[in-house]
């Protein structure tokens, strides 16, 4: 109990606040959390002296902006408390404007060219929905992140605005609809964060994994996860004690980490939070990679958050489960128990489909980046075809619909009784699809495309946008109705579904036949990330962000270009640090096993045939990884010398990667056929089955 008394201690909450600031600070703070006023300086400095003292007792020395630039990760610097009076003694001060802004560099973060390096202002400004925190010596104060002009430089500031666009959206359509106690929808996610573990010396040993996060070369183990023994098994003691570090560290920070558990592959485990409002739901999320990353050093062995990180085995995702509930916590996405309140559930899982259709390029751009196209589609992780899977009873009861609008009400809920000791419990709405990149859970949808190494942010600011949008349109058409009935709204999801229902599917994505069935619906399918970038800036997209004013279309410019720009980096880096590799230790490990064949040939005093034939092999080998290598060389050089970034983007998909897989597959070949002793780096068999899986 003793862990748990302490859960959210190093949290500056709203019950801290409510303790420490006077009665009449803590509610000018609480309106203007409610958007019903605005923090004035006098406020600020109030809230700024009670959070200073709190975080000094607490063993604070400096405070920091904790913001999300636009390469999706998390950034922060560091200022020291101490100040000095106008004799020069030590005076410790944080003021009500140091709390609101700080200032930093705006062109040295990824900006798309909204900023240019003479033009460099960049400003944070104190988010107060998220509540600072203390880890370490350092308060942490969540914020925006934004140009001297006004641009948005952040992941956080839209998803603000996409959060309380749909909120204003949702709710008008729903006091539309009669439901006149609805003040407020919230938009609510529950994250999945997948992960693997590996030995630290062994990590060290494998300049892949320290440079690009995955094995750009490795042979498969003799085991993999054929036996299927490793998905929720026993979780062995060393991985016990580390996520005990983790669970402490992020229970101290309020943050509700529930659910841990092996997952599918050797190596690979999961840990899931509550489900939370989604702008703190996606803070909490980056706050948990750090804190795996930092706490696996601490145990001896290193976090691996990288989609891919071993071929041929799971990848890791980010599930990415949203639901939308009022303020009453009705949700949305649950049917319900009359007629018409099911009618509106049916309304909006009907919305959802559309979007999912609509804009399913814009879900890829969000979902996915260089490192999720390794995952997709393969081991377990959905296919990269947006496709929505809502079970039998939804399915049925959407393809009803197309029909004829004069749906009837049914109860869903159906009962079973497993042991007879137990009394009949329900079924669930919908049984799972592991091949459906989005899958509907009888209350939420899981969005399962979402790479393990992505902030949530950029996902859900474009479904938060999405919805309003097209909420908004509703709410036009229904308000020129006189009468909103059952039977107005069902005429309204028939009409969705006629259009769009070709988007749900409840097969196996997995097979070749629905790859031509999906190509024949007119499903988009990208076989890599590159491919959809340039659907952020499509026509339909960029009217709905500015729809619902969370981008402008130079804001979606500029992020098109930041994605672009980093596809191309983590091409050119796989590249160099294979080419690296290859050179500097697999090539000369290589002749040197074969002046070993050499010398053995020539000691024995009978000629082998054996030597001789695993000589001209090696030799074979060593010929085509080395002419595989300079070929690789060459086009690297070759996409580098593209300026326009989309078409150095298209080259390094279409030829560097290629080139990368040949040089792969014959150092695969070296692994499989020199000694152990002879070869450079740790194992597949090593890296997943170290002594601590054991």
């Amino acid at each position: 109990m003793e862990k748990f008394s302490e859960f959210g201690k190093n949290v500056f909450s709203r019950e801290e606040m409510k303790k420490r600031l006077p009665r009449p600070i803590y509610l000018k703070w609480k309106k203007a959390l409610y958007n019903v006023g605005t923090i004035d300086t006098e406020t600020a400095d109030a809230i700024a002296h009670a959070m200073k003292v709190w975080a000094l007792e607490k063993g604070a020395t400096h405070y920091a902006h904790f913001f999300q630039p636009m390469h999706g990760l998390t950034a922060e610097k560091h200022d020291a408390f101490v100040d000095k009076d106008e004799d020069g003694n030590l005076l410790l001060r944080f003021s009500g404007s140091s709390l609101i802004k700080g200032e930093t560099d705006g062109s040295s973060f990824p900006n798309g060219g909204l900023r240019a390096t003479f033009e460099a202002r960049g400003y944070t400004y104190w988010d107060i929905t998220s509540f600072a925190f203390v880890r370490e010596h350092v308060l942490y104060i969540p914020s925006i992140f934004i140009s001297y002009t006004g641009e948005k430089l952040d992941m956080k500031a839209p998803l603000i605005e996409a959060v309380d666009a749909l909120s204003t959206q949702a709710t008008k359509l729903l006091q539309l609809l009669g439901k006149t106690d609805v003040k407020a929808v919230k938009t609510k996610i529950g994250l999945e964060q997948e992960y693997f573990l590996i030995d630290e010396k062994l990590y060290r040993e494998r300049p892949d994994l320290k440079f690009t996060g995955r094995t750009l070369v490795g042979n498969e183990a003799p085991k993999g996860q054929e036996f299927e023994d490793h998905y929720f098994g026993a979780i062995n003691d060393r991985v016990i004690k580390f996520m005990e570090t983790v669970n402490e560290q992020l229970w101290n920070l309020g943050i509700y980490a529930k659910v841990e558990h092996n997952e599918v592959a050797y190596g690979q485990y999961e840990l899931s939070a509550l489900y939370e409002d989604v702008v703190l739901a996606v803070d909490q999320n980056l706050i948990m990679m750090d804190v795996l990353k930092r706490a696996a050093r601490k145990h001896g062995m290193v976090c691996l958050l990288h989609e891919k990180p071993f071929a041929n085995i799971n990848g890791s995702g980010k599930h990415n489960n949203f639901s939308l509930q009022t303020q009453d916590n009705v949700n949305l996405f649950e049917p319900q128990d009359n007629a018409y309140d099911n009618t509106i559930f049916i309304l909006f899982v009907s919305l959802f489909v559309k979007l999912m259709d609509k804009y399913a390029g814009l879900i890829h751009v969000a979902a996915r980046d260089a490192g999720n196209d390794h995952r997709l589609g393969g081991s377990e992780a959905p296919p990269a075809i947006v496709s929505v899977f809502l079970g039998d009873v939804m399915t049925d009861l959407l393809e009803r619909l197309k029909v004829s609008s004069e749906l009837e009400y049914e109860d869903m809920t159906l009962f079973y009784q497993p042991l007879k000791r137990i009394e009949a419990i329900p079924y669930d709405n919908t049984d799972r699809n592991r091949t459906s990149p989005i899958s509907f859970t009888g209350n939420k949808f899981e969005v399962r495309m979402l790479g393990s190494s992505r902030s949530a942010a950029m996902l859900n600011i474009s479904l938060a946008s999405m919805f309003a949008y097209e909420i908004k349109q509703i709410i036009e058409r229904l308000e020129n109705t006189s009468d909103i009935s059952q039977e107005t709204i069902l005429k309204l999801c028939q009409e969705i579904v006629q259009e769009h229902g070709h988007v749900v599917f409840k097969g196996d994505g997995y097979t070749e036949a629905w790859q031509v069935e999906a190509k024949q619906r007119g499903l988009r399918n990208y076989e890599s990330f590159y491919q959809c970038i340039d659907c952020l800036v499509e026509a339909d997209v960029i009217k709905m962000f500015e729809g619902v004013k969370v981008f402008s279309q130079r804001e979606l410019e500029a992020r098109r270009t930041i994605l672009y720009e980093q596809f191309n980096h983590t091409l050119n880096t796989e590249a160099r640090t294979l080419i690296m590799m290859v050179n500097q230790d697999i090539l000369p490990s290589l002749m040197k096993y074969i002046r070993e064949v050499i010398r053995t040939d020539v000691a024995l005093e009978q000629k082998s045939a054996s030597v001789q034939r695993i000589q001209q092999f090696l030799t074979t080998v060593l010929d085509g990884l080395d002419e595989a290598t300079l070929k690789l060389e060459e086009v690297r050089h070759t996409a580098l010398a593209i300026e326009d970034e989309k078409r150095q983007s298209e080259y390094f998909g279409a030829h560097v990667r290629p080139c990368m897989d040949v040089v792969r597959k014959y150092c695969d070949q070296v692994e499989a056929h020199i000694s152990r002793q002879h070869y450079p780096y740790p194992t597949y068999a090593e890296l997943l089955f170290n002594e601590f899986e054991y």
